[in-house]
């Protein structure tokens, strides 16, 4: 969201920084900055208004904001309810003529909730979870998931890596299979391989189940009853891939199993001594 400052006139001309700011203003990007901002006002506004209308809230009093506010607190951490009052302080001003900015209680609840905030770490698989999933797991419902959890705990993978990997970044040579991530962000390509016999059988079974015909090459698409389909597979399917497999073993708080389990697993396996970290052997390499 672009900010436009007043320029008072100092004796200095100031006509060449209102001409690049109305530049910015009007340019493409400018205007689709204007809308995104726009969307995520009116979304926000939308959200209260509907809340108030399920719980017959006639007036955005203080004490209505509060119920409001300590609701939301229960789904998002407190960076995220300021953004939120952020943007309803100027809608509620607009459309109701009502002054979030005296609402001192608000405010200090939003700060506690801020200051008591503290993230969750994901919790790790250990070796022997690991090794339970893929050696028991049926594959014609968790095929997939396993070769997700291979690769992305051998590569120490991020979701949104996984999701992007293609058939052309892979490669068997028989032995072997090697994978290469590219982050075109940093213009920085990282290559891992997958060793062992139950491991690249596992890959090689997914891989076999492509259809033909494919209109993209994406390597991860969707897997249901043994079954591969042509639609692709999302970074939400990914990140809870470990979900799965925490719900698959039986193990307790599986919503804490979120898709940062796979590089804290790999964190894990990569303490281990080299002998006994059978899968893991990655390199980094700079295009």
């Amino acid at each position: 969201m672009y900010i436009f400052f007043n320029f008072q006139s100092n004796g200095e001309d100031n006509s060449e920084v209102c001409h690049e700011t109305k530049e910015i203003y009007d340019s493409p990007i400018g205007k689709l900055l204007r809308h995104k901002s726009k969307v995520l006002y009116e979304s926000a506004y939308n959200d209260l208004i509907k809340w108030a209308g399920d719980n017959k809230v006639t007036r955005f009093t203080e004490s209505a904001l509060l119920d409001y506010f300590g609701q939301l607190a229960k789904y998002y951490k407190g960076s995220t309810l300021w953004s939120k009052y952020s943007m309803l302080k100027k809608q509620l001003v607009a459309k109701h003529n009502v002054h979030l900015a005296i609402y001192y209680k608000l405010i200090s609840f939003i700060k506690r909730t801020n200051s008591n905030y503290s993230p969750k770490k994901s919790r790790a698989l250990t070796r022997e979870q690991f090794d339970d999933f893929i050696d028991n797991a049926p594959d014609d419902d968790y095929l997939s998931t396993k070769v997700i959890l291979i690769f992305g705990v051998t590569g120490a993978c991020r979701c949104h890596e996984l999701k992007e990997l293609t058939v052309d970044d892979i490669q068997d040579t028989g032995e072997l299979v090697s994978v290469k991530i590219s982050d075109p962000e940093s213009r920085k390509t990282r290559s891992f391989t997958v060793v062992g016999g139950k491991y690249l059988g596992l890959y090689r079974k997914y891989a076999a189940l492509r259809p033909l015909c494919m209109n993209h090459r994406r390597f991860f698409i969707k897997f249901q009853k043994g079954k591969c389909f042509r639609s692709v597979v999302g970074v939400q399917a990914i990140s809870s891939a470990t979900q799965r497999v925490a719900s698959y073993l039986n193990l307790p708080n599986v919503n804490e199993y979120t898709g940062y389990c796979l590089r804290r697993t790999s964190a894990k396996f990569l303490g281990l001594s080299a002998h006994d970290s059978q899968i893991v052997k990655s390199d980094t390499i700079t295009s």
